[in-house]
């Protein structure tokens, strides 16, 4: 749900173990968008040093609510840490981070007719741009997805969606669950002040709907944006003009929740897929419990599957347990690796 990093731009060798750098695309899927957000969008990416050439996995990390591949490439050594680490292990990495925001701050990496393709952008653009450009990937069992938070939520979306794409799918502290960890935000007080056409006025060209707004109601319309899109380019607001709150629309926010297509679909992830779901055991939003549900509702279909709920709060430790979700994904076959 937050980002994790500071936020700015940059271009340069960094440290001596990894070379990070930052690549332009210029996408094509959002051209168009409701929104009228950017279509150029930069994505940070992270190898070791000396591996040019080399045919390396990819690791696409979608960061949290808010986060993009700005942070990454105004703050690095994080990122940098992460390669390293994994080099220690015997495991190298193309690791890229992309640019998955829009004006109502995240897009969830979902496809939305309110705001545009950004699951098809980072599965048809992102993923064969990089691969061309860093020689890395090419096959299910060299390429994973994985994310924190809002990035979380995507990561298990995209894996779920794009199952003969993705080989490692790994969702740390997963927007999921919504009855318990989102609800909430569409009962919120202040969130219930918002009346339909107030709503409607932040789709509006040139709206800056930060403003003004608390979290809560920020998040909600952002959600509502992803969500409950509607095929003219606008969404459904939680709350009619007369106050009134429309389940329905919270529904169609269920129907996006990775836990209930867990339970729903027969085959949610499939048999070549390796999936990591994680969890911080005293998360302040109950990520944790939304991990565990996810966890529950995949049992049972086949899957290989782990979980892992370690202590701290919903963004602690966040380096450690991305490294810890990558190796696991890797690391029972690293003899294929290199």
């Amino acid at each position: 749900m937050f980002a994790i990093c500071s936020a700015l731009l940059g271009m340069c060798l960094f440290a001596k173990d990894t070379v990070a750098h930052d690549l332009v695309l210029d996408s094509k899927i959002l051209i168009g968008n409701p929104l009228k957000d950017p279509t150029k969008r930069h994505i940070a990416i992270f190898r070791p040093s000396g591996t040019e050439g080399k045919l390396l996995p990819l690791v696409i990390f979608l960061p949290g609510f808010g986060g993009s591949s700005a942070d990454a490439i105004a703050g690095p050594k994080p990122w940098e840490d992460i390669v390293a680490q994994l080099h220690q292990k015997g495991l190298d990495i193309v690791l890229a981070i992309p640019d998955g925001r829009n004006r109502f701050v995240c897009s969830q990496y979902v496809n939305s007719p309110a705001s545009g393709r950004y699951l098809d952008y980072v599965c048809d653009e992102v993923v064969p741009y990089v691969e061309k450009t860093e020689h890395c990937g090419g096959r299910l069992d060299k390429r994973t997805v994985i994310g924190h938070s809002s990035g979380g939520f995507g990561a298990l979306r995209i894996g779920m969606a794009r199952q003969k794409l993705f080989g490692g799918v790994a969702g740390l502290s997963p927007d999921s669950y919504f009855d318990v960890t989102h609800k909430g935000f569409t009962l919120d007080p202040e969130t219930a002040k918002i009346s339909a056409e107030q709503a409607k006025a932040t789709g509006a060209p040139k709206f800056a709907p930060i403003s003004g707004f608390s979290f809560a109601v920020q998040y909600a319309l952002a959600l509502c944006v992803d969500y409950a899109g509607n095929p003219d380019g606008t969404f459904d607001w939680l709350y009619d003009n007369a106050g009134h709150y429309r389940s329905d629309v919270y529904e169609r926010w269920r129907n996006q929740d990775p836990a209930v297509l867990a339970e729903r679909a027969k085959h949610p992830f499939s048999s070549k897929q390796r999936v990591y779901v994680e969890g911080a055991a005293q998360d302040d939003f109950k990520a944790n419990e939304g991990a565990a549900k996810v966890a529950e509702n995949l049992n049972g279909k086949g899957i290989t599957l782990t979980t892992y709920f370690p202590p701290g709060h919903h963004a602690d430790h966040l380096i450690e347990r991305i490294i810890r979700g990558i190796s696991w994904v890797y690391g029972v076959r690293l003899d294929e690796i290199h």
